[in-house]
């Protein structure tokens, strides 16, 4: 009981060194609120490790501007919050000599968070009304969806765009980690003022160990922003559109072989206006239509387009090129219509993408239509696919002659067979090859029916 004072000539010492850290323990039996401790020469921010994060936990961050308390990574699946629990370690950062830390009795709180210790879901996260954009990175474990970590960028008049006391230093993880980078800085929350034309926001990926991951970035209270967010990609040489008000899922893949696919600085997101923008997608759209799917996009100022590409997806992430259509080059509003045939049953995803004359490309949002399944059943047992052996089980098949056929992403055939059904049950079995890498496939499924679609991952 009673306020608690931390110097550096106290029992538990601060350290006396800039840019140096202590690990202190919330000293009372109760929460206290990191917002309101008072802090002198020391960063507003704390680092705590989180048992939710990665397969084998890792670094929050937690910091506070003004009225606003900012956690990274930004997600309801984090543990820890601006409420330290009794028990609970955190690092402070010294910013200057002689730095004082004083908990006072006010600073107790009620607010109880189990989360800190154990590792469950949570939506605890408290960010006030700042605009803020948030990257998250995940990756897959069995059926489960993984935080691996994440980054905050937050926008203020009052912030700088180089590094400030609104800005929090990463804490790297054992595992997997995101930074955002500001000269020779790695950050994990870095306050800026609103972006505008020509801002960057170079990423920064460490310890990328996977074949796949999945990079989520929303934006919360940027809706009137003057500048449109985009991910470039150095590796693939894409540029995708960023939605404000909607989550953006960007699903990537790297190899093993190639240095460059998993690059520290694969990524940035960069600001432009609309006005300086090669192309502008004003509205992109899908409709199933008995059995086909229209897919519509209106484009403003196309200067410098040669063609647009039409990409479909199965599942949303792992798209394929289905046609090519030649820009009409105007500089004012043009509308393209293109009808997929036989699509496949269930949802259908699409996305367009631009194609500079110097080869740079800009994608656009991501839309769906649904055409009404037939009541086949297809299961692939199992998927992931082992030893190397792709078993395919189809229920309530009609008679016929039915083509399998597993394509890579690229749409490059690594296997095909042709079997005929007198109708009921199939149960094939295909062999890939040895020389056929690990990864996302796609098997297609043929008949005079129609043609289904199904990812599929061969270990």
């Amino acid at each position: 009981t009673g306020d608690q004072t931390y110097t550096s000539n106290s029992a538990i010492p601060l350290s006396n060194v800039i840019d140096r850290y202590t690990m202190l323990g919330n000293p009372f039996a109760s929460a206290i609120d990191w917002a309101s401790v008072q802090k002198t020469n020391l960063s507003n921010t704390y680092w705590g490790w989180d048992p939710n994060m990665s397969s084998t936990g890792g670094y929050i961050t937690v910091s506070t501007t003004g009225s606003v308390t900012i956690t990274a990574p930004f997600s309801g699946s984090t543990g820890l919050n601006q409420y330290i629990q009794p028990g609970q370690g955190f690092f402070v950062k010294t910013t200057a000599p002689s730095p004082v830390l004083t908990i006072r009795e006010q600073d107790k709180v009620a607010d109880f968070n189990p989360l800190a210790f154990a590792a469950k879901s949570a939506t605890n996260t408290k960010a006030g009304s700042i605009p803020l954009l948030a990257v998250n990175l995940y990756y897959t474990s069995g059926a489960n969806k993984v935080l691996a970590d994440g980054v905050v960028a937050a926008f203020d008049a009052g912030f700088s765009n180089g590094v400030g006391a609104e800005d929090a230093a990463k804490m790297v993880n054992s595992a997997e980690a995101l930074s955002i980078v500001n000269g020779t800085d790695l950050l994990s929350i870095e306050g800026r003022q609103m972006p505008q034309n020509g801002d960057a926001i170079p990423l920064n990926m460490a310890k990328i160990t996977k074949t796949q991951y999945t990079l989520q970035i929303f934006a919360k209270d940027m809706a009137g922003s003057s500048a449109q967010p985009y991910l470039e990609d150095g590796y693939l040489n894409t540029t995708s559109s960023l939605s404000l008000t909607d989550t953006n899922t960007i699903v990537f893949h790297t190899d093993p072989t190639i240095t460059a696919s998993s690059a520290s600085n694969r990524f940035t997101i960069v600001f432009r206006s609309y006005q300086v923008l090669p192309v502008t997608f004003t509205t992109v759209k899908a409709t199933a239509k008995k059995g086909n799917v229209q897919v519509d996009w209106d484009v403003a100022m196309e200067s410098g387009i040669h063609k647009y590409e039409v990409e479909t997806s199965a599942d949303g992430n792992n798209f394929i090129k289905v046609a090519a259509i030649d820009a009409k080059g105007s500089n004012s509003l043009e509308s393209y219509v293109w009808l997929h045939k036989n699509a496949v049953n269930g949802t259908n995803y699409y996305r367009i993408r631009a194609v500079q004359t110097d080869g740079k490309t800009v994608l656009s949002k991501i839309v769906s239509a649904n055409i009404d399944a037939v009541k086949m059943e297809i299961k692939i047992v199992p998927n992931p696919v082992i030893n190397r052996q792709v078993n395919i089980w189809l229920n309530n098949a009609e008679k016929g002659t039915y083509t399998f056929t597993i394509k890579t992403v690229q749409g490059q055939q690594v296997a095909t067979q042709t079997v005929y059904c007198e109708g009921g049950i199939i149960n094939n079995r295909i062999i890939i090859n040895n020389n056929v890498r690990a990864g996302i496939y796609y098997l297609h499924i043929m008949s005079k029916k129609g043609k289904y679609v199904q990812s599929i991952f061969i270990e």
